[in-house]
């Protein structure tokens, strides 16, 4: 996922997984499906917000655990 996420194009994918071309774009419709997104863009906007949600889920757990 971070590597559509991060815009590689499905070849370099492909390439650097040592999976088919085929393989990473059904991959990556599988992906948009769940997710139920659309773009990479997409992809990338949603992992940031889990990414931030996690962090603020971090600050939480280390602020009770100083109280």
């Amino acid at each position: 996922m971070h590597r559509v996420a991060a815009g590689k194009l499905n070849k370099v994918i492909a390439d650097e997984m040592h999976v088919s071309m085929r393989t990473v774009e059904v991959y990556r419709a599988r992906v948009y499906a769940k997710l139920g997104v659309k773009s990479a863009a997409e992809l990338a906007t949603l992992l940031a917000r889990a990414g931030e949600i996690k962090q603020e889920k971090r600050r939480e757990t280390l602020i009770n655990f100083a109280d």
